[in-house]
Order: C-alpha cells, then structure tokens, then sequence
C-alpha cells in the first residue's frame, strides 16, 4: 500500500521543520501540510492557519474534551495536536498530508489511519543540534529542557521507517527525505 501521510520527526533543532517546508516547496502540487492546534505563543516568522492554528490552553482543553483532537501533547507548558477533519480533507483532495510531528503523533496517526504513515526520522550531532536551538531565538530555559531530552528522543528512533542524519548541508538532507518518499509514495 502506498501512504499518504508524511511524517518528519526528531529532537528540536535537527531540522525537521526546514526539511519539510523544502519539500513541500519543491513539490507543492503533491503536498499540503498538516496543520496542527497548539496554545503556545507565536512565533517570529509563523503564520496564524499556516504553521500552527494557535488558541489558548482553555480553547485546547475545551477541544480535547469534545474529541476535537484526536492526539494532543502538552510541553513546555502548551499543548499542541492534530486534528482528523483536517488530515481527512487533504486525503481526500488527493495530496500527500506532511507533517513534523514527534513519536506521540506517529504512534496515533498509525493508529487512526493504518498502513498509510510514513515516518521519516531526522537527526543531529548533538553539539549542531545546540547551536541551532540558541540561533532560533528561544528562551534558555527552552534550549536546556530540549537538549536534555535530546537523548530519549534519539532513542524513538528505532520506531520510524527511515533515519536521515542531518549533520552535513540541507540539501543533502533534503535529497535523501525526497528520494525516500518518492519511493514510498
């Protein structure tokens, strides 16, 4: 069976986001990106409805407590999740639904939609991995909680598909997540 569901994951700062933001941008009539709910604040750069569909936490609770969201995390204080109506709707507009998500997200996706999941893992030498965090413009208490979880989250690896060592330029990255869902797609 041949998926329709796309999922790039890793620890924060190994580039996950980049890599699938390029390959919706090299093949946009093939892609439309998952957007999830969360109740953190925005970011610089962000878009309302494109990145992220932001509410409060109180709207988020709200929303788990009517199924609205069929998975949900909550860290650093905000929860953030996916919604089915959504995914069903770029499924059934026929394009490949694409997503950064972490190993929660996986594990329910495959659950709701079985057999149609491709999950591509993205990793980093830890010490790129920091610089990358302190570019990005978090707060420092941020950067220390992600950097240590940066092992436990190395150890999900084991449950995706594919595992892509970021460590070199993007476009290297790029090429190998392409190469791997056109061969999956």
């Amino acid at each position: 069976m041949k998926k329709q569901i796309v999922i790039i994951a890793g620890p924060g700062g190994v580039g996950k986001n980049v890599i699938y933001e390029s390959i919706i941008a090299h093949s946009s009539h093939l892609f439309e990106r998952i957007v999830s709910y969360t109740s953190r604040p925005i970011r610089t750069g962000e878009i309302a409805g494109e990145t992220y569909h932001y509410i409060s936490n109180a709207e988020f609770e709200k929303m788990i407590a009517k199924k609205e969201v069929f998975e949900h995390t909550r860290r650093y204080d905000y929860y953030r999740g996916m919604s089915k109506p959504i995914i069903d709707k770029i499924l059934n507009s026929g394009k490949i639904a694409i997503k950064d998500a972490d190993l929660v997200g996986v594990q329910a996706l495959r659950k709701v939609y079985p057999g149609k999941v491709l999950a591509i893992f993205i990793t980093a030498d830890r010490d790129i991995v920091k610089q990358r965090l302190f570019l990005r413009g978090d707060t420092e208490k941020e950067n220390a909680t992600r950097l240590a979880g940066f092992d436990a989250s190395m150890n999900d690896k084991k449950h995706f598909d594919f595992v892509v060592e970021n460590n070199g330029t993007l476009d290297e990255a790029v090429k190998k997540v392409h190469s791997i869902i056109t061969e999956n797609i």
